[in-house]
């Protein structure tokens, strides 16, 4: 059955829309919530990221990050956030922000310049970074690309024809063999044909059979992968796949 977490809810301040777009859950149990809300189990001033321990809300332990929502979130001994923000703990950090050793970073080589939409983590420990950015690290990277240190690009996704911009990766997911998936909403993939869906083998990236519906307004919105099938499960907003 559905029910409320104790200890309130999230909200948004100015009672503008309230959105929670991200939550994990860390080893100790502890639920991270991020999105776009300032009010967190009735305490204002708490904006787009928080925690729940299973009985109350709170703001996450050391530092804040600034009016902007937080849109991802990624666990792998260290906490990532990506998402619209600029500033966390009162220093610039772009989109992309990390916390280790009891504070937010920036992580190194910089940036991409626009606000991911999904992190996920490749079997090597690479930093799958997706969203409508174009650069990444101040190179070309057009949609998605990766962080292991330094960042590296994959390919460039795109509006339908191959012209520069318009491709926006929504989600990844990666496979127990490391083969990561791609989906969003683009119709070029390197130039040629994509049709919103495409894989990642750690050197090249590849359209998915003939992918999804092509229309304008096709997307994929979430994917996963059972490892018990090996089937990818595909969701969002299309009428076709396959052709």
């Amino acid at each position: 059955a559905f029910g409320t977490l104790v200890g309130g809810t999230v909200l948004r301040t100015n009672h503008a829309s309230t959105f929670v777009y991200a939550l994990i859950q860390l080893p100790s149990g502890t639920v991270v919530l991020g999105g776009d809300f300032g009010t967190v189990g009735g305490t204002q001033g708490i904006w787009s990221i928080a925690q729940w321990n299973g009985a109350n809300f709170g703001s996450f332990p050391t530092g804040t990050i600034n009016q902007l929502p937080v849109r991802a979130l990624l666990f792998t001994g260290t906490l990532y956030a990506g998402g619209d923000f600029t500033i966390v703990n009162g220093s610039a950090a772009r989109y992309v922000a990390r916390y280790v050793n009891s504070a937010w970073g920036t992580l190194t080589g910089g940036t991409v310049d626009a606000g991911p939409n999904t992190l996920a983590r490749g079997l090597d420990g690479r930093i799958f970074v997706g969203g409508a950015h174009n650069l990444a690290g101040g190179t070309l990277a057009e949609g998605v690309a990766f962080w292991n240190g330094a960042w590296g690009t994959m390919g460039t996704v795109s509006a339908a024809g191959g012209g520069p911009g318009g491709g926006n990766v929504i989600d990844v997911a990666v496979a127990p063999n490391g083969i990561a998936y791609i989906g969003g909403q683009f119709g070029s993939l390197n130039g040629g044909a994509a049709n919103n869906l495409a894989s990642y083998n750690g050197a090249q990236m590849f359209p998915v059979g003939s992918g999804l519906d092509a229309s304008y307004d096709a997307a994929v919105k979430a994917l996963f992968f059972d490892p018990t099938t090996s089937n990818l499960y595909i969701g969002g907003a299309f009428q076709n796949a396959g052709g």
